[in-house]
């Protein structure tokens, strides 16, 4: 039987990916590559072909599923900011009252169609 980091079995416990949700929250500093393994387990556990979504239970999976979704939308609220800041580095002639005003409408607008369920 393998072991995980946890040291809980096969499947990791809800504590782990609890933490792991925390860390990708937080915005602890993970090496890239630590967290290409993360993303990647949590990924096994939600496509049921692989030999770690087959066996895993389903809160495993439904916890593997939260965290990912975590991920998921805190990648797009730095998309938001690096666009953001990409336009005032490239607007930077105007005047700064008017390029700030600008950018709180545009990111306000990018969180709005982040957190629009369904919505591409």
């Amino acid at each position: 039987m393998g072991e995980t980091p946890g040291g809980q079995g096969d499947a990791p416990s809800r504590s782990d990916l609890r933490l792991e949700e925390q860390a990708v929250r937080n915005d602890w500093p993970i090496p890239p590559t630590v967290k290409r393994q993360i993303l990647q387990r949590l990924i096994d556990y939600l496509d049921r072909a692989c030999d770690e979504g087959a066996t895993a239970p389903d809160r495993v999976v439904i916890a593997a599923a939260r965290v990912l979704a975590q991920f998921g939308s805190l990648s797009l609220r730095q998309a938001t900011l690096d666009l953001a800041r990409e336009k005032f580095h490239r607007d930077n002639d105007q005047q700064p009252q008017a390029t700030l005003v600008e950018l709180a409408k545009l990111v306000r607008e990018r969180l709005q169609q982040a957190q629009q369920p369904g919505d591409s």
